[in-house]
């Protein structure tokens, strides 16, 4: 079995970490994203579903079935809901996570992508279901991408679990600070990039690469 791998990606709105990701993951006929922005599904990259359940229907005919399966959960990521006098606001994340690790783990070769980590996720600890997925991925061969323009009020988890981080222009001082002790450069490195500009590491390999996002047609349709 090939192992899996986690990426974290961060940068500031229009740095190019979607398009970036979106041409790593372009090929993959098993994917799954939470699209909290309908990013990908007003591309028509993936068929998005609006509610969990509709997820979880999708994701039970693809274990039974199998075939490709591109599909992205674009409904709320909150609800409100009533209990007794009180009215709770609940995440849907974890949901939307114990689905994905079901599906993704049941054969390897498999890609979750979580737009904007910033929004579900806050520092220290990754939310259970979450962190479940960050740890255990490798070893089952399912591909991770965390992305977020908030990388300093993200969890922490998929720092420590990912095997690239990859960065682009950060548009916060104590992210631009964050980024450079996660990738192992200086300051300096990531005050001077652009957007579009993104410099990333291997903690594998520790091979530190610079480059630019280039846009191709599929990343723009």
């Amino acid at each position: 079995m090939r192992d899996g791998r986690t990426t974290l990606v961060a940068g500031f709105t229009g740095s190019g970490k979607s398009a970036w990701v979106i041409s790593q993951v372009q090929r993959c006929n098993e994917l799954l994203v939470w699209d909290s922005d309908h990013e990908w599904s007003d591309r028509r990259l993936v068929e998005p579903v609006y509610t969990i359940e509709a997820l979880k229907n999708r994701i039970v005919d693809h274990l039974r079935r199998g075939g490709r399966f591109r599909v992205g959960y674009a409904g709320p990521i909150k609800l409100r809901v009533r209990r007794g006098k009180k009215v709770e606001v609940v995440s849907l994340f974890p949901a939307f996570c114990r689905l994905a690790w079901i599906w993704g783990k049941a054969a390897p070769g498999r890609t979750v992508v979580v737009e904007e980590l910033a929004d579900v996720t806050s520092p220290g600890k990754a939310p259970d279901e979450w962190g479940q997925m960050l740890r255990k991925a490798r070893k089952h061969g399912l591909d991770l991408y965390g992305l977020t323009q908030r990388p300093a009020e993200s969890d922490k988890t998929i720092v420590s679990n990912a095997a690239l981080i990859h960065s682009g222009f950060m548009g916060f001082p104590n992210d631009r600070s964050y980024m450079a002790e996660c990738l192992g450069v200086s300051l300096e490195e990531v005050e001077k990039l652009k957007p579009l500009d993104y410099i990333e590491r291997d903690l594998r390999t520790q091979e530190l690469r610079r480059g630019r996002v280039r846009f191709n047609h599929a990343q723009c349709a």
